[in-house]
């Protein structure tokens, strides 16, 4: 069976940062229990804060 990735690319207006990366965070565990996920991962950009990257993989469509 083939998992399906999704690359998921956020860039926050400045001034938010913090707030929506509050909210995305909330997202991680929730998903994490959910049927046919194998990972679900939150990257914040080094160089551009603003700059977010979801990253997850699903069992299937």
């Amino acid at each position: 069976m083939t998992n399906l990735t999704i690359v998921a690319s956020i860039i926050v207006k400045q001034g938010l940062r913090d707030f929506v990366k509050s909210e995305m965070t909330k997202l991680i565990d929730p998903t994490l229990v959910e049927a046919g996920c194998v990972e679900y991962r939150l990257h914040q950009n080094n160089n551009n804060p603003e700059h977010f990257l979801f990253y997850e993989c699903w069992q299937s469509r």
